[in-house]
């Protein structure tokens, strides 16, 4: 084309920190880490202590009466993660109400183990 252009190459000298990684790994390793900017600061949301049992049993009664009063126990687990999207004890509220001891509480419902169905009592 005729032109000419100064070219720049970019050449890494050092690697202060890379994603994933703890600056205090650094630190183990004779290099000092580096703090973290103020942009990257944040503040740790308030941790809540949750009864996961009372909270399953609530969740269990909200999704059968939404179902229309009876559910396979095969559709709960994708329905307790559905009705507790933001919720940060999912998972574990889906564990516990998908075992048979808790269906067995039989708490504001009714599970009938040989046909893997949870009914809604009343």
């Amino acid at each position: 084309t005729g032109k000419e252009y100064d070219r720049n190459d970019l050449v890494i000298d050092q690697v202060y920190d890379l994603p994933g990684t703890k600056p205090a790994a650094a630190a183990s390793k004779g290099g000092k880490a580096n703090p973290p900017s103020k942009s990257s600061k944040k503040t740790a949301p308030a941790v809540v202590e949750v009864d996961v049992e009372q909270l399953a049993k609530d969740t269990l009664v909200a999704i059968l009466a939404d179902a229309g009063g009876s559910l396979a126990k095969s559709k709960i687990s994708m329905k307790v993660l559905t009705k507790l999207m933001s919720d940060p004890n999912r998972e574990n509220v889906r564990n516990l109400v998908f075992t048979d001891e808790f269906l067995a509480l039989e708490d504001g419902w009714s599970y009938n183990k040989a046909k893997a169905t949870v009914t809604i009592a009343g």
